[in-house]
């Protein structure tokens, strides 16, 4: 028994190590860090701003937007103006018998040429390349949305179940720590043995090293948003979107 005793006090001695030592190794944030409090939308629209990737995207739909807009005027009519000046060195003329140099023109000719083109049939180049502009459009705009959804979702959503986490364990350590003290007052009265209250306290060890590691959790889902968003790293970020969790 004295043996068993030792064993399981060794066990909580070490566990108690290893806890304080994830606390120092893994600092959840600085004394300068900002906190930013955001809802789900709001994260989304800072990641679409901030986030190069997510803005490459994003103007990749501009961009099928702009094709389709050209292939659209391409069936419209095409009008051409030019416009012509000379200056001529001698004012022009010729000479007629009996009348002597006679001017048939100016020094300043001017001429200005006006078409209009009207596509009738191009074998349907036109219909088809405006589809394809469209296509592309529809096409940019997806992805647009399953990339500026699914990652600012996946860290956005996964900070919330890292907070959850901790609040999970932290009422956890209360009852148990609660349990442990009232252990102690019935081992007092000799209702127990002292083995059920080293059991009661390997269990606290073990959910305090729980808490040590959801709490790490949090601080590496904060750091996963705060790429996603493209801000500082040191950013605390509050999700507002608890309730539909």
């Amino acid at each position: 028994m004295i043996i068993q005793h030792k064993k399981q006090l060794s066990l909580m001695r070490l566990r108690m190590v290893a806890i304080l030592a994830m606390g120092l190794v893994f600092p959840l944030s600085s004394a300068c860090s900002d906190t930013l409090t955001l809802d789900f939308k709001q994260a989304t629209k800072i990641a679409l701003e901030n986030n190069h990737s997510l803005a490459a995207t994003s103007y990749k739909v501009d961009e099928a937007k702009s094709e389709v807009k050209i292939a659209m005027m391409r069936f419209l009519p095409k009008f051409n103006a030019q416009a012509i000046y000379t200056r001529l060195d001698e004012t022009p003329y010729m000479y007629v018998s009996g009348f002597g140099d006679v001017v048939v023109g100016d020094d300043d000719n001017y001429t200005i040429n006006l078409s209009l083109e009207q596509p009738l049939f191009t074998g349907f180049a036109l219909t088809n390349n405006l589809k394809i502009a469209n296509y592309q459009k529809k096409n940019s705009e997806l992805e647009l949305q399953r990339s500026e959804g699914l990652s600012t979702s996946l860290a956005y959503w996964g900070l919330i179940r890292a907070n959850e986490f901790v609040k999970v364990t932290e009422e956890s350590i209360a009852q148990l720590e609660s349990h442990v003290e009232d252990l102690k007052n019935l081992l007092q009265a000799g209702i127990i043995i002292e083995n059920d209250l080293l059991r009661a306290k390997l269990a606290l060890s073990n959910i305090q090293l729980q808490n040590v590691k959801a709490t790490n959790g949090v601080r590496l889902a904060n750091t996963a948003l705060c790429n996603v968003l493209a801000i500082d790293q040191n950013t605390i970020i509050k999700p507002t979107n608890i309730e539909e969790y």
